[in-house]
Formats: structure tokens, C-alpha cells, sequence
């Protein structure tokens, strides 16, 4: 992802399954992402449900930088094309963060991820 024209590359990643409702018609599964760049300065975290594609199905995306917490505001696009059962997730996203606590904001354009895990 790009973020003030500096491009941002994070190359540790980790997905956590997460069931909930087990054993009931309601099951699903959600996917915890967690990435961090190569200093461990900065992470992103998305979450969204296993399975799904489409635009906006992230729920939940923030982005942190030298203990900075940038969250997606209502202008934030997301975009997942790959979510599949060979466990590879494929997508874009960019848009307005913004920070709760000092209500600065940031620009992400050209936000990509292609996991397999």
C-alpha cells in the first residue's frame, strides 16, 4: 500500500481462523490477518469472514504506525476477489484512515494482499 506517497511493504504475516457459533446452523468462520513490515514498526490488521468476496466485506481494517492507530472511515473501499476453501485470500482496499484519539487521518491508495497461509 502506498500511504503519503511512501509505498508500505509488510512481509510477516500471520491468519488466525476463528469459529464461532460451532455446531449450529449460524457457523462461520472468521480470518484474523496480521502483518507487520520488516522493522515491526508498522502492522496492518484486517478481518472479515472465511469464504465471502465482494466489495466492503472487511469488517474491520487498522493500520498502526510508531504507536499511532489509524482505523478505515466510511470512505475506505475494500475489494476481495479470492477467499477460497486452498486457503489463499486476494484483494484490495484503499481510501481515508483516520486516528480516534487525535482525529488525523491518512491516504492509503494501491492497498493489495495476496496470502496464502
Amino acid at each position: 500500500m502506498t500511504v503519503g506517497g511512501q509505498v508500505k511493504t509488510f512481509n510477516t504475516i500471520s491468519v488466525t481462523e476463528e469459529i464461532f457459533e460451532a455446531g449450529t446452523p449460524d457457523e462461520y468462520t472468521d480470518l484474523m490477518v496480521l502483518a507487520t513490515n520488516d522493522t515491526d514498526t508498522e502492522t496492518i490488521s484486517i478481518n472479515l469472514e472465511k469464504g465471502v468476496t465482494g466489495t466492503d466485506v472487511i469488517y474491520y481494517l487498522s493500520y498502526t504506525e510508531n504507536d499511532n492507530e489509524y482505523y478505515r472511515t466510511a470512505s475506505f473501499n475494500t475489494n476481495v476477489t479470492v477467499n477460497d476453501s486452498s486457503k489463499n485470500l486476494k484483494g484490495t482496499f484503499s481510501g481515508t484512515l483516520q486516528d480516534s484519539a487525535t482525529g488525523s487521518t491518512l491516504t492509503v491508495t494501491n492497498g493489495s494482499f495476496d496470502i496464502n497461509y
